[in-house]
C-alpha cells in the first residue's frame, strides 16, 4: 500500500488555491487537471517540495513515470523526511523492477510515517487506472 502525504501548503492566495485544486484532482483521479494546478502554483513556488510531490504524483496518475521519478528525486533532495515521497518512488521503482532501490526507498519512508499526515493513496486513485493484477 502506498501512502500520500497530506501537508498544508505555506502561504496564501492563489499559490495555495492552486494546490488544493490540485489535492482534490488528485483525489478525484483526474491527473491532468492535477499537473496542470501544480504546474500553475510551482510557476510562483518552483522549489517546494509539496509542491513538486504533488507535480510527481499527477505524472504518475498519467503513467509518465520517468517525469514523477526525476521530480521525485528532486523532492527527496529538498526534504529527505518527505515519506510519501520515498514510497511513491520506491513504487515506481518497483514497477520497472529495480528491486533493491524499492526496498532501500521503502526503508527510507518506514521510519518516517506518521498516521495523521498519511493516508491511503485509494483515497486519491478513485476512477484512476488499476494495476493489471486486480480484479474489479
Amino acid at each position: 500500500m502506498i501512502l500520500l502525504a497530506v501537508a498544508p501548503v505555506a502561504g496564501q492566495g492563489q499559490d495555495a488555491k492552486q494546490a488544493e485544486a490540485g489535492w482534490q484532482a488528485l483525489q478525484e483521479g483526474d491527473g491532468s487537471r492535477a499537473a496542470t494546478a501544480f504546474y500553475e502554483a510551482l510557476k510562483r513556488r518552483p522549489r517546494d517540495p509539496i509542491l513538486l510531490f504533488g507535480s510527481a504524483a499527477a505524472a504518475h496518475l498519467l503513467g509518465r513515470d520517468d517525469d514523477a521519478a526525476v521530480t521525485l528525486r528532486t523532492v527527496l533532495k529538498l526534504d529527505p523526511k518527505l515519506a510519501a515521497a520515498a514510497t511513491l518512488l520506491g513504487e515506481i521503482e518497483y514497477q520497472r523492477g529495480n528491486l533493491d532501490e524499492a526496498i532501500r526507498l521503502y526503508e527510507q519512508a518506514l521510519p518516517l510515517q506518521e498516521g495523521p499526515k498519511t493516508r491511503s493513496i485509494d483515497g486519491w486513485t478513485t476512477g484512476a487506472r488499476r494495476p493489471a493484477f486486480t480484479n474489479g
